[in-house]
């Protein structure tokens, strides 16, 4: 969730974020048709939730490409090799 600045009624956002997040509306999640991991830790996870300790994650170097300049080079790589590809 964000908030814009500049948008009509952040106090009523800030409201409804700290509501959202509670423990309490987020095991309510479910009945909403509403599967995802939850946010809050004490919330209880959905059985139809992913269970990640049977996912494979990519090990993703936040020191090596987490930085704007590197993701800079790297857009600017995949543009120059990649996006430059003619469509088949």
């Amino acid at each position: 969730m964000s908030l814009i600045e500049g948008a009509q009624n952040p106090d009523e956002a800030k409201a409804f974020y700290d509501w959202v997040l509670t423990a309490e509306v987020q095991n309510m999640m479910p009945d909403a048709g509403s599967f995802q991991l939850p946010s809050n830790a004490s919330a209880t996870p959905p059985k139809e939730a992913p269970d990640l300790s049977k996912i494979n994650l990519i090990d993703y170097d936040f020191a090596e490409y987490g930085s704007a300049e590197r993701r800079k080079e790297l857009l600017a790589r995949w543009d120059s090799e990649v996006g430059s590809l003619p469509l088949q």
